[in-house]
């Protein structure tokens, strides 16, 4: 329920309509966002560290050249939503 955006009280609907046993409680369920939101940035800042590690082996220099574009869900920048490529 988390990668599609609905959340814990996604996911106490969803056991409910599904006459499922109800989820973990909100405290349990905000460390395990903790734990994956560790783990995810941490397999990130890994894999970006490995990537440029490897650039550099193969260009033979570490100057490399990134290109970056974004996008926001709405108009201007007051979306708190957005996308960054690079």
């Amino acid at each position: 329920m988390r990668t599609v955006g609905q959340g814990f009280w996604g996911i106490k609907h969803f056991c409910t309509a599904m006459d499922l046993p109800p989820p973990v409680s909100q405290k349990p369920y905000e460390k395990i966002l903790r734990k994956i939101n560790l783990t995810s940035c941490k397999v990130a800042d890994d894999s970006m560290k490995n990537a440029a590690k490897e650039e550099i082996l193969a260009s033979g220099s570490n100057e490399i050249c990134v290109s970056g574009d974004g996008t926001w869900e709405t108009r201007g920048h007051t979306s708190r939503i957005g996308v960054c490529c690079e």
